[in-house]
């Protein structure tokens, strides 16, 4: 009986053993959140605030924003100064210490407020011309005690330590072409109780030769001429329909004759670059590409004319000409500058120099772009050119 009593202690035991070890583990605390608002900044103005706890968590916000999975604890919240242009503005956490529990949501708000002026303070504008609207400038302006600051557009920056400043800019791309910047003066002496001025000086390295606006008169934007003129081998084989300007376009609507009528015939539409006084003549021998938008009522062949003042030559139609491919759509050609892309007709090499002009020749006293259709077919053809903006490139 003995035995027996010893073996059921011993039972026991092992027993209360295994069920100790299969109570169920307690589960874990439920996270807890942090809600931290931000205010007093001018609208789009990032914050600089961190968030900082146990386990060393830490964190830098913005703006406001929510925190959650957050482990309970003590969470401190701090923030630092913000510059904006020349205006200071302090940042303070109401409360700085938190403690968030678990499950919960706990708050704390950072205010910002602008720091009042110095009193020996000055100021200096800076105003920026050149780039095409809506078009972000790029300036730097840098000054006393690590001040920076940068610029879009013109400003008056006020609130100033007094001392030296540096402005600076970058060149601006804008549809593919890279406008540089000239700063003047590069650097200004800040003074109480006085102002000073920069200017910044954005400029196309490219010309405009021709664009349009929506006033009704037959001028370009710049006040050239716009207007047509056919030929053909019988007389008035040629008509003309109508012709349209429009805010981004000239063109004019034509009627060619068939080939098995006229051995030649033509209509073109004329885009001057200057009014016709006191000095037409517009100097692009600097420039290596021109840039022109052309369409065409069905695709076809155009040939673009670069005519200088010798009337002589313009009667003999022996300026240089380049022939390109175009569609209905308005479409940017840009071609070279050079002798193999505008040559001049077979005809005009039979003439005497002072018959004929060669492209260097003409560039510097380029008085108009002509846009000819001459393509013949067997029926008459019913057809429309559009001239768009007409640009030299550097």
């Amino acid at each position: 009986m003995k035995s027996t009593h010893v073996l059921s202690g011993t039972v026991a035991l092992i027993l209360g053993t295994v069920l100790s070890g299969c109570q169920p583990t307690p589960p874990a605390p439920d996270p807890g959140k942090l809600s931290v608002t931000v205010t007093g900044l001018p609208a789009g103005t990032n914050a600089k605030v961190s968030v900082s706890g146990p386990s060393n968590y830490k964190t830098d916000l913005s703006a406001s924003k929510t925190l959650e999975g957050l482990a309970a604890g003590d969470y401190n919240v701090s923030a630092t100064n913000v510059v904006v242009s020349s205006d200071t503005f302090s940042g303070a956490a109401t409360p700085p210490t938190v403690a968030v529990k678990s499950g919960e949501t706990t708050t704390s708000t950072v205010t910002y407020t602008k720091l009042p002026v110095p009193v020996n303070t000055g100021k200096f504008s800076v105003t920026v011309t050149g780039l095409p609207a809506g078009t972000n400038a790029q300036i730097s302006v840098s000054g006393p005690s690590n001040y920076k600051t940068d610029l879009s557009a013109s400003k008056t920056l006020e609130g100033l330590a007094l001392g030296s400043y540096t402005i600076s800019a970058v060149n601006v791309m804008v549809a593919g072409t890279s406008y540089p910047a000239t700063v003047t003066p590069t650097t200004v002496e800040v003074k109480k109780d006085a102002t000073s001025s920069v200017t910044v000086v954005y400029k196309n390295p490219n010309l405009t030769f021709a664009s349009y606006d929506g006033k009704p008169e037959l001028l370009t934007a710049q006040g050239g001429r716009l207007f047509n003129y056919v030929y053909s081998e019988q007389a008035n084989a040629v008509s003309i329909s109508a012709i349209v300007k429009t805010p981004i376009s000239f063109s004019s609507d034509y009627t060619l004759p068939s080939s098995g009528t006229n051995a030649y015939a033509g209509a073109t539409v004329v885009v001057e670059g200057k009014p016709n006084s006191p000095a037409p003549a517009t100097d692009v021998s600097g420039f290596s590409k021109i840039r022109i938008q052309l369409a065409s009522s069905a695709a076809t062949s155009l040939q673009i004319k670069l005519a200088g003042s010798d009337n002589t030559v313009l009667n003999n139609g022996c300026y240089p000409v380049a022939v390109v491919p175009v569609t209905s759509t308005l479409t940017a050609i840009v071609l070279d500058l050079n002798d193999a892309t505008f040559a001049l007709r077979g005809y005009c090499l039979g003439l005497s120099e002072s018959e004929r002009k060669t492209l260097p020749q003409t560039l510097p006293d380029l008085i108009r772009v002509e846009v000819e259709d001459n393509v013949l077919t067997a029926a008459s053809k019913s057809s429309k050119t559009t001239v768009g903006t007409i640009e030299f490139l550097k």
